[in-house]
């Protein structure tokens, strides 16, 4: 059960302290975590933990915004975890510092 996802869903911050209004791409790799280190076996120890996706991207949501990718790393196997990360394409408005938007115009920018 991914309970990071089902806490945003519901608009529960309970116990994590982070800003309402985030949000994930669709997960569409491995569990990132509980893995042998150098190796690609989840955890063989005594505790024999359940593999999860502990590396999470968060992000606001903004028109401006393009997300274009959300991925691991499982090649790289220096830790338990395996890194994830996350691309954006971002919209931004040029201005003209002679003449600055108004308070109105503003508010739709990208800025």
């Amino acid at each position: 059960r991914d309970q990071l996802l089902a806490r945003l869903r519901a608009g529960s911050h309970e116990y994590y302290d982070f800003p309402s209004g985030l949000a994930e791409l669709p997960v569409s790799f491995p569990p990132t975590f509980k893995y042998d280190p150098g190796t690609d076996r989840f955890d063989t120890s005594a505790k024999l933990r359940v593999p999860s996706w502990c590396d999470r991207v968060l992000f606001s949501p903004a028109p401006c915004l393009q997300p274009l990718l959300y991925a691991s790393l499982p090649d790289v196997q220096s830790s338990d975890h395996r890194p994830v990360f996350a691309s954006f394409a971002l919209r931004t408005t040029l201005l003209d510092q002679d003449h600055p938007p108004s308070a109105s115009d503003a508010a739709s920018l990208c800025l």
